[in-house]
């Protein structure tokens, strides 16, 4: 969005204008579909996609070049503006595309341009080889077991699908300037946290702007995004008209910060509180009595055909 209201780029550019190799299948693909996620690209950090014979395997290194070339090679799902389907694919291109424009490699322009005049000294490029004092590990569940993250290249450490470092502190400066017109215009801002609309001129069915997804808690307007990585999970919930914001930064795999945001934000500000679930009413007993019996079964490791051959002859 700096780049648009530099003049440098326009949200109804043909994404083959960066990247004239590009098929002619992307000429339609407009920079607005890349950022609100309704290109139709298909996702390329998908399991066979990314496994060992996979074309965006996470433990080989690529130039840019390179990885561009592997995207144009993937499929057109639908026509640009028709679905929404979050693609990271989008984004990897949209650093790109900034490197194109600006001659600096995407996060050495986030740097410049954002991170050091709001004085977010911690956020930065992921980096496994450098040191990096406090610096937490993520983790992952296999087996019933905890263990460290998987390796990936640093390819995949550093396209701008997600790959950065913050915390707390730096995302309330990140927070507090986007109440202000520091970074950019409110005209910029106010496009950003609009739903997009499809081509039916009905908005996308997860309510996603440009970047964040713009629905409601409790009739109070929300603003968030959430993203996990390496085992790590993180969720940023704005509440413009509450003026409240919460964060939350997991490095567990299995953790659900998206779960945990609403109840915190409703603890700090009561009307936000979600509402608790209440118990349905039972009208059919036994199964129910049977079900938890064959699950308090299973838990305990028995032996079950027998049981589920009597109990549901």
């Amino acid at each position: 969005m700096m780049l648009v209201e530099q003049g440098r780029v326009s949200l109804d550019d043909s994404v083959a204008k960066y990247f004239p190799g590009a098929p002619a299948s992307w000429k339609p693909i407009r920079i607005k579909n890349l950022l609100s996620h309704t290109s139709g690209l298909a996702e390329y950090e998908s399991p066979e996609r990314t496994g060992p014979k996979g074309p965006f395997y996470l433990r080989l290194d690529y130039t840019e070049h390179q990885l561009l070339h592997k995207i144009e090679a993937l499929p057109i799902e639908n026509a640009p503006g028709a679905k929404w389907n979050y693609r990271n694919t989008n984004y990897v291109l949209l650093g790109f595309l900034i490197h194109r424009v600006t001659g600096m490699f995407y996060a050495d322009y986030l740097a410049k341009r954002i991170f050091k005049p709001l004085g977010m000294s911690s956020t930065r490029l992921i980096s496994d080889a450098d040191i990096i004092p406090n610096r937490a590990a993520g983790y992952q569940w296999e087996d019933d077991a905890l263990k460290n993250q998987d390796w990936v290249s640093p390819t995949f450490n550093s396209t701008a699908d997600g790959a950065l470092y913050f915390n707390v502190l730096d995302l309330a400066k990140w927070d507090a300037a986007l109440y202000t017109t520091q970074l950019l215009k409110q005209s910029s801002l106010d496009a950003m946290w609009t739903v997009y609309k499809l081509n039916d001129g009905k908005p996308n069915g997860d309510n996603y702007g440009f970047a964040w997804e713009i629905t409601a808690q409790n009739g109070h307007r929300l603003i968030e995004h959430g993203g996990a990585w390496q085992g790590f999970t993180c969720q940023i919930s704005r509440y413009p008209n509450d003026s409240l914001t919460v964060v939350v930064l997991t490095n567990s795999d299995s953790a659900r910060p998206d779960y945990m945001a609403p109840v915190i934000a409703g603890l700090v500000d009561a009307p936000l509180l979600p509402q608790k679930l209440t118990a349905i009413t039972d009208a059919q007993s036994r199964i129910a009595a049977s079900l938890e019996s064959l699950l308090s079964s299973m838990a305990a490791g028995a032996d079950i055909h027998h049981f589920v051959e009597q109990e549901y002859r």
